[in-house]
């Protein structure tokens, strides 16, 4: 990353709450401010970092951005030993709590293991919809179909972690 963060500029963590930034904002921009001594070029950056952090759109497209940066600095074990500045947080979790697209130790996953990461939950749940459909509707056929769903789901989830790994390469 390329100098502080707006987070840093203001004191706060990047998971405070609009309202701590804005106390945090509200308290900076008082010890800062031209009129008691501060300087007008600090002042305006503040004010900017209030402008963004405290808009939930304009933040998260920031936050997205500073993931972005930080995926970039980030540098891969190589054959002749790893590197030193490998970097992985927690904050890479995005505003619905979901990993973005990043494995547990701050790699990032591939297209095909992001995808089943989600397939495998939802072909469970509609294969044991359509199980329980067919059961209730006696059609032998659709509890079938319902039951091959869900065996495939389960399959799935056991065979995650070995795609992942695979995905490494």
């Amino acid at each position: 990353m390329s100098g502080p963060t707006l987070y840093d500029l203001l004191g706060v963590a990047p998971t405070a709450s609009t309202e701590e930034i804005r106390e945090a904002y509200v308290l900076t921009a008082r010890n800062l401010h031209p009129d008691v001594g501060g300087d007008g070029e600090t002042m305006a950056l503040v004010n900017e970092a209030w402008e963004i952090l405290g808009n939930r759109d304009r933040r998260r497209a920031y936050d997205a951005t500073l993931r972005r940066e930080r995926r970039s600095e980030i540098r891969w074990p190589t054959s002749e030993g790893v590197s030193d500045d490998l970097q992985s947080s927690s904050s890479d979790l995005d505003d619905h709590g979901d990993l973005d697209a990043l494995d547990d130790e701050g790699r990032p996953l591939g297209a095909v293991v992001r995808l089943l990461t989600r397939v495998a939950p939802v072909l469970f749940a509609a294969g044991f919809v359509v199980a329980n459909l067919g059961l209730i509707l006696q059609v032998q056929a659709l509890f079938a179909a319902g039951l091959v769903g869900s065996v495939a789901a389960v399959v799935l989830f056991v065979l995650m972690p070995f795609f992942a790994m695979s995905s490494r390469r």
